[in-house]
């Protein structure tokens, strides 16, 4: 996997699809047969314009059959953010 982005991070902009990627707090995930929800805490991430990337990547030996497709798509987008230290809490069990 490699990136090629400007050399100089920016804000996120308000609305924005790397905001709607990145902004995303809370998640859910199975832990011994019930379903967790979790927060995940971080600062709004600056992010560097993409200016090329480049894939090779064996998505079946990666995540199985299911994603084999994934090595004949081109990605609908490409970001890079400078990212932070990052707190995952769990908030509660869901029935």
């Amino acid at each position: 996997m490699e990136v090629t982005a400007e050399n100089r991070a920016l804000p996120m902009d308000s609305d924005s699809e790397f905001e709607f990627i990145t902004e995303h707090y809370y998640g859910f995930t199975k832990m011994k047969n019930r379903t967790s929800e979790y927060e995940v805490c971080h600062p709004k991430w600056d992010w560097y314009p993409v200016k090329g990337h480049q894939l090779n990547l064996d998505f079946q030996m990666m995540y199985g059959t299911d994603f084999v497709c994934l090595s004949q798509q081109q990605p609908i987008s490409v970001m890079l953010a400078e990212g932070s230290p990052v707190k995952v809490r769990v908030k509660k069990y869901v029935a």
